[in-house]
């Protein structure tokens, strides 16, 4: 049996509106053998004690090489959204794609994968948004089918399931 870990991440605004909602469908509705970490900022979710599966990290204390990067590139534009003058010059297909420039804004999830990767000790790890929202059962059994044995990276999109 394949072991698994899913993450996720959120600040206090993505608490209040969507992943407290995310936490609690997740606890209600999939399979205890599939454990949750939760890299949480500047926030403190509620994870019904039963849930033993959840673990609740504190993203400040937890991801140290992210608030590095933060502190070093947290003021300069072209990090927060602004790109560089000459951009639409040098990148003419793309110049206006505004999330190319948003690094600070993206960090947290890719700081808190690689975290979970070396943390989990699973055979596989595995993001979700936390803004999903878990409506039905999701088995074991369902986790298994989309993570293949003959892959080291897949992805499951909307509509996937």
């Amino acid at each position: 049996m394949k072991t698994i870990t899913a993450l996720t991440t959120f600040h206090p605004e993505g608490m209040q509106v969507y992943g407290q909602r995310f936490i609690d469908s997740w606890s209600q509705n999939v399979s205890s053998k599939v454990k949750l970490l939760v890299y949480a900022e500047d926030c403190k979710p509620t994870v019904d004690p039963m849930a033993e599966n959840i673990t609740v990290l504190d993203a400040k204390e937890s991801l140290p090489k992210l608030n590095a990067f933060k502190e070093r590139w947290g003021n300069d534009p072209k990090a927060n959204g602004i790109p560089p003058d000459d951009i639409k010059r040098r990148r003419p297909r793309d110049w206006h794609k505004e999330f190319k420039w948003h690094a600070i804004r993206f960090s947290n999830k890719v700081y808190a994968v690689f975290d979970a990767c070396e943390r989990a000790g699973t055979d596989w790890v595995v993001w979700v948004d936390a803004d999903t929202y878990v409506h039905s059962p999701f088995p074991y059994e369902a986790w298994d089918k989309f993570l293949p044995n003959d892959k080291w990276l897949t992805y499951v999109g909307r509509g996937k399931g």
